[in-house]
């Protein structure tokens, strides 16, 4: 089979082999953060795990680079987690670098003051320091719980629902909330639409490669265009005649934006 530029495709690389010993020093790291991420101790957390250059990619957060960026994000996290569980995986060496992947779970405060289980997956890249210990250099996790779709809304209800009820089940749906930036964003959609509860709810959503314009309770899109600004023009037009609300998905499906038009 041709590669892109016709070229043919070189031999396929095996896969790092495993170490035992690496293996065993990797997941003690995992267990020690573990530990002191639930006790709190995230200085000795950041300075012990990871290297002085570390990124950390974190769902709905932009990377954050270096030692104290990461330790300010982690102590950010504590806020909002609890009974962290690593379940480490698979070690995969190649000289001094070391690549590792596990699960976590972990319980999650939400907005309302309750709160849910959370499970997910981690990579975790390691480079071996100078004094012959480890360091993660690259960590990166995700939550395995879906964002909202408007794809499994119920094709007919018996009453329209209001927006504040809806947006009360967001946090649960969303997953991981991995700070308060996020947490706080929740609360800021739900306070946008205060008051607003009987009105009409527009969704303008992702439908594959197309954009549609929803009513709230119902699956099946009012009209379907090529263009999200187009989406968002129906949209919002359709809300401003019926004094209601907008609300504006992204791609993946999570909410960008909403506009009240019940003034208006």
């Amino acid at each position: 089979m041709a590669s892109l530029g016709s070229r043919e495709a070189g031999p396929v690389r095996k896969m790092p082999a495993s170490d035992p010993k690496v293996t065993k020093e990797i997941h003690a790291l995992e267990h020690e953060y573990e530990h002191l991420f639930n006790t709190g101790n995230i200085d000795r957390l950041v300075d012990t795990f990871y290297a002085p250059d570390v990124r950390l990619l974190a769902p709905h957060e932009p990377i954050l680079e270096g030692r104290k960026a990461v330790r300010k994000g982690i102590q950010e996290m504590v806020g909002s987690y609890s009974e962290l569980r690593i379940h480490p995986g698979e070690v995969h060496v190649s000289g001094d670098l070391a690549a590792a992947q596990g699960r976590f779970s972990a319980k999650v405060s939400l907005p309302d003051g309750s709160t849910m289980e959370d499970e997910g997956k981690f990579l975790e890249v390691f480079r071996r320091q100078p004094d012959g210990q480890w360091a993660c250099f690259l960590d990166a996790f995700s939550s395995d719980m879906a964002p909202p779709s408007m794809a499994d809304a119920p094709a007919t209800q018996a009453a329209e629902p209001s927006p504040v009820a809806e947006l009360k089940e967001l946090p649960k749906e969303l997953g991981k909330s991995i700070s308060e930036n996020t947490r706080a964003f929740v609360s800021a959609i739900r306070d946008r639409i205060e008051g607003s509860g009987g009105t009409s709810t527009q969704h303008v959503v992702p439908r594959g490669d197309q954009w549609a314009v929803i009513p709230q309770g119902s699956s099946r899109p009012g009209q379907v265009f090529e263009r999200k600004e187009d989406a968002l023009n129906a949209g919002r037009a359709a809300a401003r005649k019926q004094k209601g609300v907008l609300v504006v998905h992204r791609q993946n499906g999570t909410i960008q934006e909403v506009r009240n038009y019940k003034e208006t």
